[in-house]
């Protein structure tokens, strides 16, 4: 398989066609290089691992910080309903559907008990 890789000042740009190599070179003003990409898949793993691993000297990639703590759960009613309405307002609209479902759904049986 062809590709053609075009190294510029912010990293490489690599592209499918010749059509779009030679679109590519005009816009980052940088010559285009064929490379010759195998197909069969231990092929393409082996170029992959060539081509794109880090080096054996680099450091290693720094680890997440860990996660925050989340806030206390207030107790006090007034509290307790502001906090209850920012987790709602930072739901997305699927999450706020199927809490009001269910509701909606522990609210029938509730009614149905009672008659």
């Amino acid at each position: 398989m062809k590709l053609y890789c075009i190294d510029h000042a912010g990293g490489s740009a690599w592209f499918g066609t010749l059509a779009d190599a030679n679109a590519g070179r005009k816009q980052l003003g940088a010559a285009w290089e064929l490379v010759e990409v195998p197909t069969d898949k231990p092929g393409l793993l082996g170029w992959l691992n060539a081509a794109f691993a880090a080096p054996a000297d680099a450091p290693p990639p720094a680890a997440p910080p860990p996660p925050a703590a989340p806030p206390p759960i207030p107790t006090d009613y007034a509290a307790r309903a502001v906090f209850e309405e920012d987790l709602w307002a930072a739901m997305s609209l699927p999450e706020q559907l199927h809490f009001a479902a269910l509701a909606m759904e522990r609210a029938r049986r509730a009614r149905f008990l009672e008659d």
